[in-house]
């Protein structure tokens, strides 16, 4: 039996103490598409039945073999390491990396922080997504 999983739309404005089971036509071999900010789909598959189960940081994912945590990556985590983000602790991240493979590029990354005075911008948000990889 595979099951999938409906999560709430709107987890902030329920009970942290509701349980969801899979839909019956979805325990039977179908998917959970859920739509996730911006439009998108994320799909959870399971081997046999699933519940859901809303949690102070996100949704626990409860089936018969394992569990999953499913919770929002933070806006300092994203800012950070989005492929392609051009914010300031990207561009310091960036600059780190490159001074750690001796690229004199590495200089004019940092150049850029400091006459945009984006220094400590960068640095606070570097700070606030290490303290979310880590907790």
């Amino acid at each position: 039996l595979k099951g999938s999983v409906t999560i709430p739309s709107q987890p902030a404005n329920t009970s942290d103490t509701e349980e969801a089971p899979a839909a019956d036509d979805e325990a039977e071999g179908g998917d959970g598409e859920k739509p996730g900010p911006r439009t998108q789909s994320i799909k959870f598959l399971f081997d046999g039945p699933s519940w859901a189960t809303l949690d102070v940081d996100g949704v626990r994912i409860v089936g018969p073999e394992n569990m999953h945590l499913l919770s929002q990556v933070p806006e300092s985590y994203q800012a950070a390491f989005r492929l392609g983000s051009t914010h300031p602790a990207a561009m310091l991240i960036d600059a780190v990396e490159m001074l750690d493979g001796n690229d004199l590029e590495a200089d004019e990354c940092l150049r850029a922080l400091i006459e945009a005075d984006k220094v400590g911008l960068a640095v606070e948000t570097c700070l606030d997504a290490a303290e979310h990889c880590t907790s």
